[in-house]
């Protein structure tokens, strides 16, 4: 979930595999009324491909490098560099 300027955004995003999927909902400002993003609407913002580069990352390193044992420990507690979330 981030508040952005210009709406509430909320994003689902999973792994199958190394596809990313994701599913986009926004609220108006001072509203919490969720309507999905149609497809050709916004993807992320910067700060929010900020996350989501950390989540690409870790999964390449604990999932992706061992497909025999993926450490999916090590995903879930893996936290981005400065261990700060974005402004």
């Amino acid at each position: 979930m981030h508040r952005g300027a210009e709406a509430l955004w909320v994003l689902v995003c999973w792994w199958e595999g190394d596809i990313l999927y994701e599913r986009l909902w926004r609220a108006d400002p001072g509203t919490t009324e969720l309507r999905p993003v149609p497809p050709e609407g916004p993807t992320a913002c910067v700060w929010e491909l900020q996350a989501i580069d950390h989540e690409r990352r870790a999964w390449i390193r604990y999932v992706l490098e061992h497909p025999a044992a993926p450490d999916l420990s090590g995903y879930l507690t893996s936290v981005p560099a400065g261990g700060e979330p974005a402004p």
